[in-house]
């Protein structure tokens, strides 16, 4: 019951990997290199753990007929989330130094990495403040964010359909993680489900998977599947993966979606108390689970909700009751959930890097 099966059932039978192709040559050749994809993961004794790509699976899916559709079903179900960084009673500590303000930008087509620099203040602001939204008094528990629910049609509406799961791939196999659209063309997620020590020697992944506003009944796959070119994170978080307040990256992606995004708010400190949701993809289930709580303490990159997201859920977006995104989901633990607390630098980073 997943989007794959829907997905490849649309594409023509003559696209099935097996039938003789009109086209000679290169055109066989690609064939065949499906055809090998899908015999290492058919024969694998767990899918999720064949060493793959982004897209060599978007092939599969695309060009491997039922049975390509199988099997990408199968490694949909089967990817664990990446692991999360390790909850603390510790105070989190800030590492940033003046010297160390940039970021690493990682091409998943070459592989090639280059620094690039902390964003300044760009001339039109990518986000509001609460000066731009005066007058909010926020409720204990809003009527329109209950606790804790499923949602199985996400592309319904402007505040899930952004969602992102993610289908990460790096040298151990495949996992999975949650992200949202920031820019038409570009998701935020959290840092340690693109740049993680369990990931490979480098720490990077080799590419990942974005399915905006995945559900778990038809259509499945309400939009077009994109791919990522490239990853960036702060420089804190590649040299201590145990800086949460650092725990956020942006992916550039090589598709456009046309829909409408959600607005980012810088929120500022007075935010304890406020009631909030954070979303994302739990690898245990097919669909988007969201959960509500309010704030209970916040520090001038972290925010705590008293409600536990589950794992997969890293990287999706935490809403304020007027529905603007003002952080990150970093990680879960003790019925608590963490997440990055959005600021201006971080803002102007993901939307510039």
């Amino acid at each position: 019951k997943n989007f794959a099966a829907i997905l490849v059932g649309t594409i023509l039978c003559s696209t099935m990997v097996g039938q003789a192709s009109s086209v000679p040559g290169e055109k066989d050749s690609e064939f065949a290199e499906v055809q090998s994809i899908m015999d290492r993961l058919d024969q694998a004794e767990e899918i999720q753990k064949v060493k793959v790509t982004a897209s060599e699976v978007k092939k599969v899916l695309y060009m491997g007929g039922k049975k390509g559709a199988e099997l990408v079903q199968e490694l949909i179900e089967s990817a664990e989330p990446v692991p999360e960084p390790v909850f603390s009673d510790m105070e989190t500590q800030q590492t940033m130094e003046p010297e160390e303000e940039y970021g690493y930008r990682h091409n998943t087509l070459t592989g090639e990495t280059e620094k690039v620099a902390y964003a300044g203040e760009p001339a039109e602001r990518p986000y509001l403040t609460q000066e731009d939204v005066a007058g909010f008094t926020p409720s204990p528990m809003p009527r329109s964010f209950p606790g804790n629910w499923y949602e199985v049609n996400p592309a319904r509406y402007l505040d899930t359909r952004s969602t992102c799961k993610l289908l990460i791939f790096t040298d151990k196999g495949t996992g999975s993680g949650s992200g949202f659209l920031i820019e038409q063309d570009r998701i935020a997620t959290a840092a340690h489900c693109v740049y993680n020590s369990e990931h490979a020697d480098d720490n990077w992944v080799d590419s990942i998977m974005i399915i905006p506003a995945c559900m778990s009944t038809s259509p499945y796959q309400p939009y077009e599947i994109a791919e990522s070119t490239s990853i960036t994170v702060p420089t804190n978080w590649a040299n201590n993966q145990s800086d949460f307040q650092n725990d956020y990256a942006v992916v550039h992606l090589d598709t456009w979606f046309s829909f409408s995004l959600l607005e980012k708010l810088v929120p500022g400190n007075a935010i304890n108390g406020w009631w909030v949701r954070a979303q994302g993809y739990p690898y245990s289930s097919d669909n988007m689970y969201l959960i509500g709580g309010n704030i209970t303490s916040n520090t001038n990159q972290e925010l705590v909700i008293n409600n536990e997201q589950f794992k997969g859920s890293s990287g999706g977006p935490v809403l304020d009751e007027r529905k603007y995104v003002i952080g990150i989901i970093s990680r879960g633990g003790g019925g608590e959930t963490h997440a990055v607390k959005f600021t201006s630098q971080i803002v102007n980073n993901l939307m510039t890097w």
